[in-house]
């Protein structure tokens, strides 16, 4: 019999032929490789002589036989080659902590499933940090003055620690920076231990590099915002000695601007033959157009909602056209607000604001439209000015008697805000204060002088878990008119969600019945005690107390109402969730509930 073939026939012979070998080797190897793992030593790490929990943590984060347990070694000898390979580490470990006396020697228990390894650590002594000097290489040394080593958050006489000396290291290179030489380094950081006194001593040498001035600016990434109005936020001139503190200034003031996702500022590795040191500033834009979407609800006054749509680049200049509506069981309104910046100065903005409302709580109601333009300056980081021209036209009702006014006014604002969060605020302060003289112009001679001071402050007690202190007062004053003659939304009322907790919208004044009519004159008083539970969880204790008084003063003989409680805190990406539950104090027939509920977003104050 025979056989047809041919090159083709044969090849497929051949390959089949291979595909058989290496199956059946990737099989033995396969076999052979689950034979070594079963051979392969199991075994657990303990560290025996310490009893610093916190050290104990450290020694097992650079431990690499801590690390590797995964991957079991195939022996006993290549076990003890990682515990011995482990030693250098965990002295070094040591030594960074101030045991420069340490000794770490392993055991293993092979009686034990899985095998013990043990390091025995005999820590030894702890030196204390000595002399801290600096030593200036490749340079001579600047004319400035070198950083104290309290300055450098170094204590002589203390404990070492190599993470303090290596922070001491960064506040030299930012004192440098700071003053004009932004290449300065610190080139070596040695430490000498004398194991008589049992001190360590610390030497920075460090190259301060040339002193520099500001080049030139480049500006990579814009697409739509013009590059003036960037280089009109840039903290620093061209020819002014360099200083790291205004590039951060600039940074983060681009990114207040709500334009730029991304700030990155770049100084050169090198200065030009002139002394100056060329900036690249790398943009990326944000998109300028934003919806947003807000819900509230509070027992007085039932639920509301808000729509707002905001363009923060309308003509390439950083200009803010933002709306707002808001529907609510006490008021519906709508809001258009113009904001450009650079206005006839750099950070100077002209504002231009138009709203139209029909507000009806229970104390009036009132059908009214303002139009103002105001001035803003900003005067630094934490300060803003501003001032301007206002008008309203109202018809408000109380107490079934409308009148309508038209009132001319020139409000003045100052604004001082050193806290470190705007919607969960941990440390800092904040200050506003107002007055505003008003002009009747529908012929009732009405004037009138309206005035308000509010300060928030924060005190961090304790960062793990966050215990937050927070307190708030308020005051205010009207002068130059009687109350019945003011028109009633302008009055000063107290109580509900943002003010005094527990007692009901605008019912914390002078009342007639049990109707508020509100008063010339406010006190508010807020403390909290904010307990951050976990990431997303929180709790807050509070007490609020105040009132509003018929007089311009406010009258201290009178008692104040308090109110108590305890809140419930949500926290997310845009600030947290608030639900409150007030309590009333000084609860009055007729008028208070047993308790009130308040939800919306950000914290109370």
């Amino acid at each position: 019999m025979t056989f047809p073939w041919n090159r083709g026939s044969l090849g497929c012979g051949l390959a089949l032929g291979w595909l058989v070998v290496l199956t059946v080797y990737l099989n033995a190897a396969s076999a052979q490789d689950a034979e070594v793992q079963d051979q392969a030593v199991a075994y657990n790490v303990e560290f025996r002589g310490v009893e610093n929990s916190g050290l104990v943590e450290r020694l097992r984060q650079y431990s690499k036989s801590v690390e590797l347990r995964g991957r079991k070694p195939p022996s006993m000898a290549l076990l003890r080659r990682r515990l011995e390979n482990d030693i250098p580490r965990l002295v070094n470990v040591l030594k960074s902590e101030g045991f420069f006396d340490a000794r770490v020697e392993f055991s293993l228990d092979e009686s034990s499933q899985p095998i013990t390894a043990v390091f025995q650590v005999e820590a030894g002594p702890v030196y204390v940090l000595g002399e801290v000097s600096v030593e200036w290489v490749e340079s001579a040394s600047p004319e400035i003055e070198t950083p104290k080593p309290v300055e450098m958050g170094l204590a002589p006489g203390e404990p070492f620690n190599a993470d303090a000396a290596s922070r001491g290291g960064n506040v030299i290179e930012r004192r440098l920076h700071d003053r004009g030489y932004p290449l300065a380094r610190v080139d070596d950081q040695t430490i000498y231990a004398d194991h008589a006194a049992r001190r360590a001593e610390l030497i920075y040498r460090v190259d301060a590099g040339p002193r520099a001035v500001f080049g030139e600016t480049r500006i990579e990434g814009l697409t739509t915002v013009h590059e003036k109005y960037v280089r009109n936020r840039l903290r620093w001139r061209e020819g002014e000695l360099y200083d790291a503190r205004k590039i951060d200034e600039t940074q983060t003031v681009l990114i207040k601007t709500g334009l730029f996702a991304l700030a990155q500022i770049q100084p050169a590795t090198q200065t030009a033959p002139d002394g100056a040191l060329p900036v690249t500033l790398t943009l990326n834009e944000r998109k300028p157009r934003t919806v947003s979407a807000g819900a509230f609800y509070q027992t007085d006054d039932g639920p509301g909602g808000k729509l707002g749509w905001e363009h923060r680049n309308l003509f390439g200049g950083g200009e803010d056209l933002s709306t707002e509506v808001l529907a609510s069981f006490i008021e519906y309104s709508g809001h258009v607000t113009y904001r450009q910046p650079d206005f006839l100065d750099v950070d100077q903005f002209l504002v231009l604001d138009a709203r139209v409302a029909d507000d009806h709580p229970d104390a009036y109601e009132s059908k009214n439209i303002s139009l103002s333009a105001m001035l803003e300056r900003v005067l630094n980081d934490e300060m803003k000015l501003r001032g301007g021209v206002k008008y309203r036209l109202a018809d408000i009702t109380q107490r079934h008697e409308t009148d309508t006014f038209g009132l001319l006014s020139f409000p003045v604002e100052f604004e001082w805000d050193a806290s470190d969060d705007l919607l969960d605020p941990t440390r800092g302060g904040r200050l506003n204060v107002s007055t505003e003289p008003f002009y009747g112009t529908l012929g009732s001679n009405l004037l009138f002088f309206k005035n308000y001071l509010k300060y928030g402050h924060y005190f961090e007690l304790a960062s793990r878990p966050e215990l937050i202190a927070a307190a708030r007062i308020g005051l205010g004053s009207i002068v130059g008119a009687p109350s019945d003659s003011l028109p009633a939304d302008e009055r000063f009322y107290a109580g509900g969600g943002g003010s005094i907790r527990g007692y009901p919208y605008q019912t914390v004044s002078p009342l007639i019945g049990n109707d508020p009519i509100g008063g010339r004159s406010i006190i508010e008083l807020s403390f909290e005690l904010r307990w951050r539970l976990s990431q997303s969880i929180g709790l807050v204790f509070f007490v609020d107390g105040g009132d509003a008084f018929e007089s311009s003063v406010p009258d201290f003989s009178d008692n104040l109402l308090w109110g108590t409680g305890v809140g419930f805190r949500y926290f997310t990406p845009i600030g947290p969730v608030r639900l409150d539950v007030g309590v009333p104090l000084n609860r009055r027939p007729g008028i208070d509930d047993p308790f009130q509920i308040y939800v919306s977003i950000g914290q109370s104050f």
